[in-house]
């Protein structure tokens, strides 16, 4: 089966952003040096590869038509947040 594959993929999706923002509020807590750089995110990208594939894969030809799309969504969304994380920390 995809789904068990699927399902950690999708906690990896959910979990490198929370140790991330995490690290940064301890970071901002404490007074050190902020943790939110855009490259801390990398690990993502593979993920959303498996995700595309199996999604394309899993949900079959009907309903990919429409999660592919949605994780295209959730890729340019997370293209655009770190960018704004990079020029927040370099130059806001």
């Amino acid at each position: 089966e995809k789904w068990p594959l699927l399902l950690c993929c999708l906690v990896g999706l959910a979990s490198v952003p929370a140790a991330v923002g995490i690290a940064d509020y301890q970071a901002l807590v404490t007074n050190a040096a902020r943790f939110e750089q855009a490259r801390y995110l990398l690990p993502l990208l593979a993920l959303y590869a498996g995700l595309f594939a199996l999604g394309a894969k899993s949900v079959g030809p009907r309903l990919g038509r429409l999660f592919v799309p949605a994780l295209w969504a959730l890729v340019s969304l997370h293209t655009i947040a770190a960018m704004v994380l990079t020029v927040n920390r370099y130059y806001v």
